[in-house]
Formats: C-alpha cells, sequence, structure tokens
C-alpha cells in the first residue's frame, strides 16, 4: 500500500525537492512488484473519482437481479432488455468488495438473496437476510458448470413463488468466469490438444489417466495474460457469456412480479490499461478504481403489480461446507487468479 506520508501536500514538497521524490519512490519500487506498486498508485490517486458509489439495497424495487462482471460499455452495446438505463458507481471492483460495503454488518430481513457467487457463503452471515440461499450447499465434487446458470433458476423459482412477501435478489455468475459459449469451449479444447494446457476446474475424469500438463490456468482471462490467447478471443468469449447471461435474466423476468432491476457487482478487464502506469489489466482485483471495474448498469423494469413487503425474523441460512466453497472457487480459477 502507498503510505500515508506519500500525499500531495508532500508530493508537492517533491516537486520543490526532487531528491525526496525520488527517494520515495525507489523505496517503493523495492518493496513490490511493478504492477503492485501500480494497483497501490491507482488506489491512491483514483479513489476519490468514484466516491459517489451506488447503494442498490437502498433503491425501490422487488426483484434484484445481479449479473456478475458486467461492464457497463457492453451491457449498453448487447442488452435488448426493454427499462430505464442508467450508469452508476458499483461500490467495489470485485465481489468480496461489493458484497462487504453492501450487505455484511446490516439487516435486510424483508429479503431473500439467492446467490451462484462463490465468495458469499463465507461473507454472508445468518443475520443480515431474512435467508441467504447458495448453490455450493450440496455436492462436493460435482464440476461446476452444473450449477451455472441452470441450477441459480431452479433453485430460485420455488424460493420466489413461495415468499411473495419478500424482495428477492438472484446473483448469476454470469457474464464472469468460468465462459461457456462455443470460442471458449473451442479455446480449452486447443490448448489442451496443443499446449497440453488444462483449466482449473476440470475434473479427473476429464484427463487421460496417464496426462501430465504443462501448465494448468485459472481462465481464459489468465490464458489471455500468458500470451496463449487472443483479446480479441477473450472478448469474443465473453460477449458470449453476456448472451447467456441476459437470456436467463429474461427467463427469470417471466417469472417475476414487481418491479425489477438489473446491475451488476463490478465490471471487468480484458487487457485495458490501468492508471497511473498503465499496465495491461486482466480481470477484477479489488480496491482498483477505472471504468471498466466500476462503472455498471442500473437497468430498471417498472411493473404496475407491486409486492407488499414485509420483515420477518431471519431463518437460519444452509450450512455450506468450507471444503466446498474452496473447490469451488480453485475450480472456478479464484483462489490465485481473480
Amino acid at each position: 500500500m502507498i503510505p500515508e506520508k506519500l500525499s500531495i501536500k508532500n508530493l508537492q514538497k517533491g516537486i520543490h525537492d526532487p531528491s525526496l521524490l525520488r527517494a520515495e519512490f525507489k523505496r517503493i519500487i523495492n518493496s513490490g512488484s511493478p504492477k503492485n506498486i501500480n494497483k497501490a498508485l491507482n488506489k491512491r490517486l483514483y479513489q476519490k473519482k468514484y466516491n459517489n458509489q451506488f447503494d442498490v439495497m437502498s433503491q425501490d424495487w422487488d426483484n434484484l437481479i445481479i449479473l456478475d462482471g458486467f461492464r457497463y460499455d457492453y451491457f449498453e452495446k448487447y442488452n435488448d432488455i426493454n427499462g430505464d438505463l442508467k450508469q452508476v458507481i458499483s461500490q467495489g471492483s470485485h465481489s468480496t468488495e461489493f458484497q462487504e460495503k453492501t450487505f455484511v454488518g446490516k439487516k435486510f430481513h424483508d429479503t431473500i438473496y439467492i446467490t451462484s457467487n462463490p465468495h458469499s457463503p463465507r461473507l454472508i452471515d445468518d443475520n443480515i437476510f431474512y435467508l441467504m440461499e447458495s448453490v455450493y450447499g450440496k455436492d462436493r465434487g460435482s464440476h461446476p458448470r452444473e450449477h451455472y446458470p441452470e441450477r441459480v433458476i431452479e433453485m430460485s423459482l420455488p424460493i420466489i413463488k413461495e415468499n411473495p412477501n419478500k424482495r428477492h435478489i438472484i446473483h448469476l455468475m454470469q457474464p464472469n468466469v468460468p465462459f461457456f459459449g462455443p470460442t471458449a469451449e473451442s479455446i480449452r479444447e486447443r490448448l489442451f490438444q496443443e499446449e497440453d494446457i488444462v483449466f482449473a476446474g476440470m475434473e479427473p475424469s476429464d484427463l487421460p489417466s496417464s496426462f501430465s500438463p504443462n501448465e494448468t490456468v485459472g481462465e481464459l482471462k489468465e490464458a489471455c495474460e500468458k500470451g496463449y490467447i487472443s483479446e480479441k478471443e477473450l472478448k469474443k468469449s465473453y460477449v458470449e457469456n453476456i448472451q447467456i447471461a441476459l437470456n436467463y435474466a429474461k427467463k427469470l423476468l417471466n417469472e417475476m412480479e414487481g418491479k425489477t432491476a438489473i446491475t451488476a457487482d463490478h465490471g471487468d478487464m480484458f487487457g485495458e490499461p490501468l492508471p497511473p502506469l498503465n499496465f495491461k489489466h486482466f480481470s477484477h482485483k479489488r480496491d482498483l478504481y477505472v471504468d471498466e471495474l466500476r462503472q455498471v448498469p442500473w437497468l430498471v423494469i417498472e411493473s404496475d403489480n407491486r409486492r407488499e413487503i414485509h420483515a420477518e425474523s431471519p431463518q437460519k441460512d444452509r450450512t455450506v461446507d468450507e471444503g466446498i466453497v474452496k473447490d469451488r472457487l480453485e475450480q472456478l480459477g479464484y483462489l490465485d487468479y481473480v
């Protein structure tokens, strides 16, 4: 982290005495990698620009669909759901940061949160929502694609029908990783066949018993950063996941009564420069401040049929095995690469 003494006031002193500035930057450079230094500088220099953060829980809605990692510019281009769209500033550049600032330490006993985000079970305790349901509660060891996004929809619909007097949040992982479209599948197959590269989340049954991978990568963004695929291929895979996300959002809209909002917890980066040093950045680390990560959609679909919402004492949430959550994070490439 950039020290407090590297303030605007002290930077002004450094302008008058460049030796002070050189000494401080030399100390910083010796303390970490250039990319980590860039991230620390980014927070120090750009955080105030994004101070006007949007609190989704204080808005008027009956249903909230969170599409994970959906950048505003891509949403504006590809969304075909009718509604009132505006760009807002997310409270996080990563799911953990968004959930900590939006949910943790607060009480929403009129709300049910249904999530496929693997960080939720570790962050959300029993007293935040009336009910929190996660797809990570049962079958440890199963392939993660079984849970995306069909499992979330299957879990959501009966809960929605059984609880008409609650606000509902449905958090889908799409368009975030893993990418499911034909381009992503083709890339994974190509890298496996030509480079002996496997992706985190491939079960042992997916691989020959004698196979020894040349490398295991977390997901396509990591493969792109390492030069195995192009940024064009990566972005095409993301767009295909966008179509999946929007299709399932439409399915939910057809089943839910009341006023609905669609948003994202954060955006994503696919090689765009991260200021101020402008290193290419992939994915979405927390505490970063750049449009690609902080600008998210807020789409409101009005309804004449509003529901009457009541708060009640929370139901005990499903107990989730920490090992299951760790497995899912690893399968999605989250433990070492976010």
